[in-house]
């Protein structure tokens, strides 16, 4: 799994994704969380630390409802195994130079 961070064994995530890819209706579901968006009160939310910047992006979010991004589904996160599975079967074909970018937590660590 490339840069999708599942705590699950592989083998039991990519059947689970297998499984939903064969189904219509749950495929296109939200996998299991976050969900839909929705609005969080300032105190829970992850994005920022000002309260004016978290105000001023809702106001976005409530004129543009289009930026309004949920979670991934059942079928996003497949294809993005998929391609994370590609990239890394290809990478010693790869001639161009290639400056990877990996932040703490979100790469693995702890």
């Amino acid at each position: 799994m490339f840069g999708i961070i599942i705590r699950l064994p592989d083998w039991m995530v990519r059947h689970i994704l297998d499984w939903a890819e064969g189904h219509q209706r749950i495929r296109e579901e939200y996998a299991i969380a976050p969900g839909r968006w929705r609005a969080l009160p300032f105190a829970v939310n992850v994005l920022t630390h000002s309260r004016q910047r978290y105000r001023r992006n809702l106001r976005f979010y409530a004129d543009e409802p289009r930026l309004q991004v949920g979670g991934p589904t059942w079928h996003w996160v497949r294809e993005g195994m998929l391609a994370g599975d590609e990239v890394l079967a290809n990478v010693e074909k790869d001639t161009a130079p290639t400056l990877l970018f990996t932040g703490g937590r979100g790469a693995g660590g702890r």
